[in-house]
């Protein structure tokens, strides 16, 4: 009986599996990870997409592994992220295939929210905004290192696009 009550207290504790504040850094990437028994918050901040500041998140644990879950803004609109934890490691994937477009971040322990938390936030809404323009006069230009090579066009009222690429190697005679 004892044994039963022991587990019993044990398996009812309600604990979060993080607790802290996390800062995130990577290439042209910033980030933050706050959680406490009541919440987990993300904010991730790239060039030209984050999240609307610090936004909730749902949290998954297998094994040593934490999966985040949360929404993220793009010129396209808003999508699901899924923000991997292990170690000291944060990979954040952008792409659809592995190890495509894969946001690479080293995540530290920390005792506080960063100062310039609310310039990020900011500059990266601003950022989004653009890049919200952008999609929605639907034109955009092709660039290889520093040469132009195409140019994409793209109608948001029909969802039709054209490219034309020419580059050294390809040239296409119309619009396609």
């Amino acid at each position: 009986m004892f044994y039963f009550l022991l587990l019993s207290l044990a398996c009812s504790k309600n604990e979060s599996p993080m607790n802290g504040i996390w800062k995130l850094s990577g290439q042209n990437v910033t980030g933050v990870i706050k959680a406490d028994s009541k919440s987990l918050q993300v904010g991730v901040w790239g060039d030209k997409w984050g999240t609307d500041g610090l936004v909730p998140a749902k949290i998954a644990v297998q094994e040593d592994v934490r999966y985040l879950y949360f929404t993220l803004q793009t010129g396209l609109g808003a999508g699901d992220a899924t923000l991997r934890l292990q170690g000291q490691e944060a990979l954040l994937p952008l792409g659809s295939r592995s190890g495509e477009f894969e946001i690479s971040m080293l995540s530290e322990e920390t005792d506080s929210l960063p100062e310039d938390l609310e310039m990020l936030q900011k500059k990266n809404q601003l950022a989004v905004e653009q890049e919200r323009k952008y999609w929605k006069n639907g034109f955009f230009t092709l660039i290889s290192n520093t040469n132009t090579v195409g140019d994409f066009h793209y109608t948001p009222q029909n969802g039709e696009t054209t490219v034309a690429v020419y580059d050294q190697y390809w040239l296409t005679e119309e619009i396609q």
